[in-house]
């Protein structure tokens, strides 16, 4: 029957599930909430002052798994489904509650149970089955001097048909029951029955002479054989389920359900209208639930997809029962489950409840980040006050997961008003607030009297070995796995994390922060799992199960404007040149990690004592801690690390005059540069990473007196600098690229001259093109050369030393101011035009000469000459290479004139 009471808890439980899983159970459950309507039925008594309740995601708070269980962990790192047994011969599993229950009060648990055949053999008879037991504990000897084992809060009994119940002494509870077991029933030949005297572990228990299983028939309840249940091992028998007890021995018998013979009498295949079909292979949910008040047990077995399908077990327990829980009043629980020469996996999932816990009662934990148990839980009932410790590290061993591993922080549980945990990371400082620490293990001191409930000490540890790491991968990279970025490429990457085999069975949450060089950005929507804050790029992974793989594809978009090569880790601390790499941080969101305020905090299920300067970090560290005397791990430090930082970089600017005394170069690596900047200006040393553009680089500006040449820029490389021009530049981008420790280091001189002197200037000439009578012109057009050979001198004395001999450029033009005039009656030719041919020059290296016809109007411009090269040139052209064109027109005698300016420009 179920209870008002388990229904509410029911809802409780499931708005506490995963957003993920949510919709999914709420869907499976609602039918299951409509058809406990029918059962409800009040508790008698109200719950008690410490009343503890367990969410499903709570569970590995207050059990823990013995013999074969095996746990498996959700995306939170919560237990998920409990296997209590694979599909292999003579296996028991169970998980016991971590303290005993109050038999004064109410409780009731719920669960998800499933049986599977092997894998191997699907069709095979599946056995043995799955169960709960209630039982006492008894210390060794408490019984008598041969009763030499104790019966204690984690004891289970033996496997086969027994179903992990059988042999625990005073025990009662329930079976699914998949395996017809004759037992060691009095009523058969060559068996005793209950063996007088013996006691909790006694071997005769488990002798194979004395039967299968220290049971009784399979079919009897009550002592009476029941013929509806038939006596059959060859093909699958049942299941059936069946309310169990144990007498002082140990010994199993079935007893009747309350609600008639039928519920047990009905095989649990489906076959009946409202049979729980538990051969399918799907999960069916069970819920117990006591009524201290009655002392009654309920059981109710649920189809989660049809509940029509449900049963229920219900007994009230016996006088001597009674009196037992009066005089023990606090009992062990445990789910069971166990196999013989036949098997089957058995598993169970989605354990709550609610119950109070024995009072005081203090656990102590020693678990994973993620929740793992690495040790078994430690219960203690003391009324004065208890010190706890726990070991600094945790050596590696088989039935931890081959854990190994250092404390990290505790964390400190007790229970409100309404039966919540609530959760706190302890204070830890060296003789305050009950912690305390020495070489080799800390300790934290409670007072269980203080609390009116369950207190829980958790220590928490983080692995220290088969630290995982991330791989980048680049599409197109070449053998050596780097790429070649094109100034404003793109390039894919794919980023991939491995969950050990060592690792959680489900490290949840992970990701990767990445110090990205600021010239890379995460291309947008290339990813929506992957986002960037500044230069920090941020890989989700999500869950991962333990020896699993998963990567994330994304794109990343390069906005430098120098081709650069990206390397799959770090780049190394000596690097030069545009190298960039990755800095990543491997971060998850285990459960433990807890902050004082009871917040879960971001951290790592690793401990990486090398990486001191984690972005979460609450400070940057110089050094590790010291195993021996440290007190606390920052939760977002000393977590997995690939790649490392860019290197340090730094840059030389200068700002040089070119007629400097004594200098003979203006390249800075070499031997007679300048020493002196020019007054006034702002150069300097800037440090920044490899492969940034230089913020607030100084770059060439005007300067008073001075004519900007270009620059000479080293990048840290080479043996030489190289030159850049002025001429038509925008203002440059530059790039960190030596490293700051570099014997020759990056720098940029600007390269200026005086503009105070005139190093370049023109002789021009005076052209004459003689006499010729006036009527001439008006008979046809006039073609008048020159008298003599015509000759222009430029003269360059520009200083020059050091840079290359390309800047010396300089061009030749003219320029018409009007037409040609009269000189006393002002008269005008009309159209007139001078010719000059292409001149030669006296050097002819880098020279270039240019034929052009000057129209004599003003503005009228033409370039006659260039050099490629400093050094003065004189330009000549002989009589008949400048010539007067004059149209045919009426002119009027006189003397004409006109005048061209001729200039030398600097060719930069």
């Amino acid at each position: 029957m179920v209870t008002v009471c388990f229904t509410f808890y029911v809802i409780k439980c499931l708005v506490r599930l995963n957003t993920a899983q949510a919709a999914t159970v709420l869907d499976a459950m609602a039918p299951l909430l409509q058809a406990n309507q029918v059962t409800q039925q009040l508790l008698a008594s109200g719950p008690s002052g410490n009343q503890v309740n367990i969410g499903d995601n709570q569970s590995q708070d207050f059990f823990a798994p013995t013999g074969d269980a095996k746990i498996y962990t959700d995306a939170d790192g919560n237990w998920s489904q409990i296997r209590l047994t694979p599909a292999l011969a003579y296996k028991k599993g169970a998980v016991t509650l971590n303290t005993r229950i109050d038999m004064t009060q109410d409780f009731s648990f719920n669960w998800q149970v499933l049986m599977k055949a092997s894998v191997d053999s699907p069709s095979a008879t599946m056995a043995d089955g799955i169960g709960f037991a209630l039982h006492p504990t008894y210390t060794a000897n408490e019984l008598g001097p041969n009763q030499t084992v104790a019966q204690a809060l984690n004891s289970i009994g033996s496997a086969g048909g027994n179903l992990g119940t059988a042999d625990l002494m005073n025990a009662f509870g329930f079976k699914l029951d998949s395996y017809w077991n004759w037992g060691n029933d009095a009523q058969t030949v060559g068996r005793t029955g209950s063996i007088s005297g013996s006691f909790y572990k006694d071997p005769r228990h488990d002798n194979a002479a004395n039967g299968d299983a220290y049971a009784t028939w399979d079919n009897r309840i009550d002592g009476q054989v029941d013929n509806r249940i038939p006596q059959n091992n060859t093909t699958q028998w049942g299941p059936y389920g069946m309310l169990t007890k144990t007498d002082g021995t140990g010994y199993l018998t079935n007893t009747a359900s309350d609600t008639g013979s039928a519920v047990s009498e009905t095989p649990l295949n489906g076959a009946a209208a409202t049979s729980v079909n538990l051969l399918s292979g799907n999960w069916a949910g069970l819920n117990i639930v006591y009524n201290a008040a009655q002392h009654q047990l309920a059981v109710t077995l649920t189809d989660l997809h049809d509940t029509r399908r449900t049963m229920t077990w219900r007994r009230t327990l016996t006088a001597p029962e009674i009196a037992l829980i009066n005089q023990k009043r606090y009992y062990a629980f445990m789910i069971q489950g166990s196999t013989g020469a036949r098997y089957a996996e058995q598993s169970v999932q989605r354990l709550r409840g609610y119950f109070t816990p024995e009072n005081p009662t203090l656990l102590v934990r020693k678990v994973t980040t993620n929740g793992m148990s690495v040790a078994d839980t430690q219960t203690f009932t003391q009324t004065t006050v208890k010190k706890t410790t726990a070991p600094v590290q945790i050596t590696s061993a088989i039935d931890n997961n081959n854990f190994q591993g250092v404390l990290s922080h505790i964390l400190f549980t007790t229970y409100d008003a309404n039966g919540n945990p609530v959760t706190k990371r302890v204070n830890i400082a060296t003789n305050k607030d009950g912690f305390d620490r020495t070489i080799d293990q800390w300790s934290y001191t409670v007072d269980p009297t203080k609390y009116t409930s369950l207190t829980i000490v958790t220590y928490v540890y983080r692995r220290t070995t088969n630290i995982p790491t991330m791989t980048l991968s680049y599409a197109g990279a070449a053998g050596n796995g780097t790429y070649a970025l094109p100034p404003n490429g793109d390039v894919n990457v794919t980023a991939s994390i491995t969950n050990p085999a060592t690792g959680p069975a489900t490290w949840m949450g992970v990701y990767a922060l990445d110090q990205l060089p600021s010239s890379l950005q995460l291309k947008t929507g290339s990813n929506p799992n992957v986002s960037q804050a500044g230069n920090q790029l941020k890989i989700n992974f999500g869950a991962i199960d333990r020896g699993q793989t998963v990567t994330t594809a994304f794109t990343l978009h390069y906005s430098g404007t120098l081709p650069a090569t990206l390397y799959p880790t770090g780049v190394s601390a000596d690097s030069n040149g545009m190298s960039l790499g990755h800095s990543a941080y491997i971060y998850d969101q285990s459960p433990e990690l807890i902050d004082a305020a009871g917040k879960r905090v971001d951290g790592s299920y690793y401990y990486v004592p090398g990486t001191l300067d984690a972005p979460l970090a609450a400070e940057k560290l110089k050094e590790s801690p010291i195993i021996t005397d440290y007190i606390n791990l920052d939760p977002g430090n000393f977590v997995p690390h690939i790649g490392n930082a860019q290197p340090a970089a730094k840059a030389l600017f200068h700002y040089w005059d070119i007629t400097s005394p004594g200098a003979t170069t203006m390249d800075p690596i070499l031997t007679g540069h300048p020493t002196q900047e020019i007054t006034g200006t702002t150069g300097g040393t800037l440090s920044g990473l490899l492969a940034d553009p230089i913020a607030n680089a100084p770059q060439p500006t005007v300067l008073a007196d001075y004519t900007y040449l270009g620059y000479y820029e080293f990048t840290g490389s080479g043996t030489t600098s190289t030159w850049h021009d002025a001429k038509g530049a925008t203002a440059p981008t530059f790039y960190y690229q030596a490293n700051a420790t570099s014997a020759t280091p990056q720098q940029i001189a600007y390269i200026y001259r005086p503009s105070t002197q005139k190093y370049l200037a023109i002789t021009p000439p005076n052209i004459n093109f003689g006499k010729r009578p006036a009527t001439a012109a008006s008979q046809g057009n006039l073609w008048l050369p020159s008298q003599v050979g015509v000759q222009a001198v430029v003269t360059d004395t520009r200083p020059h030393t050091g840079i290359p001999a390309s800047t010396g450029g300089w061009q030749v033009s003219i320029t018409a101011t009007g037409p040609m005039r009269g000189v006393s009656s002002h008269a005008t030719l009309v159209g007139a035009k001078i010719t000059f041919a292409t001149a030669g020059a006296d050097i002819s290296t880098g020279f270039t000469g240019r034929a052009a016809t000057l129209a004599l109007v003003n503005g009228d411009t033409h370039i006659l000459a260039q050099s490629s090269v400093y050094g003065s040139r004189k330009l000549n052209w002989g009589s008949l290479g400048v010539q007067l064109n004059v149209p045919q027109q009426a002119i009027t005698p006189d003397t004409y004139q006109t005048t061209i300016t001729w200039s030398v420009t600097d060719g930069l």
